[in-house]
């Protein structure tokens, strides 16, 4: 699964549900870190997400800024 918009994946359950119904579910999941999402700018949505979690990405900031202390 690509990066997606949080109100785009609700509205792809509309045939079966209300995407009002699925959006705390998509939230529930960012918060468990099945979903990510980025971390430095308001959730709301038209935030994408990815599969994925939390602690990937911060893995991943902490191995790029320490890239950048090494270089300086």
């Amino acid at each position: 699964m690509g990066k997606i918009a949080i109100i785009d994946l609700a509205k792809s359950f509309s045939t079966q549900i209300s995407p009002l119904f699925i959006l705390p579910v998509i939230y529930h999941l960012i918060a468990k870190g099945i979903f990510t999402t980025n971390i430095y700018q308001d959730i709301d949505e038209y935030s994408e997400i990815s599969m994925g979690s939390l602690l990937e990405q911060i893995d991943r900031f902490v191995l790029e800024e320490g890239d950048n202390d090494e270089a300086e």
